[in-house]
């Protein structure tokens, strides 16, 4: 059974290592040379799940008691401002299009449907987009602390 649960230290990898492989080749990504990306990117994903308001979420199995690959994606918000920061949601391709997405945004906070602002831009088909009509691409809002803003 797949459950969504609060990301614990053992599943940092996971979450950065995937978030990083799915994004790097987005136009959206910036202008970190690719044999850098790693190493420069690693360490700022690190600070942004750390920051206050922060809150990482995963699909786990249930059923996978030593947790070995036991995760099926993540989903990484701040639903604490008043427009929810999506900073990034990733589901493995083999269990897309299954609605875990969907579940994952709902954990966190994140109505599809309401304003959210999002951080990381990948290309979407033109139906995803139908499905999510008031959000809006911030990448600044991932950038800057709510402190500095």
């Amino acid at each position: 059974m797949i459950a969504i649960r609060a990301s614990e230290a053992r599943d940092e990898r996971f979450v950065i290592a995937s978030w990083l492989s799915s994004w790097r080749d987005s136009y959206s990504a910036g202008l970190i040379q690719d044999a850098d990306w790693f190493t420069v990117m690693w360490p700022q994903l690190e600070k942004l799940l750390a920051r206050p308001g922060v809150r990482c979420l995963v699909a786990a199995d249930t059923d996978e008691p030593e947790h070995v690959a036991d995760l099926f994606g993540f989903v990484a918000a701040d639903t604490s401002r008043p427009t929810p920061l999506l900073l990034y949601v990733y589901v493995k391709q083999a269990y897309r299009r299954a609605g875990l997405a969907r579940r994952l945004l709902e954990a966190v906070g994140v109505d599809p449907g309401g304003r959210f602002e999002y951080a990381c831009k990948q290309p979407l088909p033109a139906a995803l987009f139908a499905k999510v009509p008031y959000a809006r691409w911030n990448p600044l809002a991932a950038r800057y602390p709510k402190r500095e803003r």
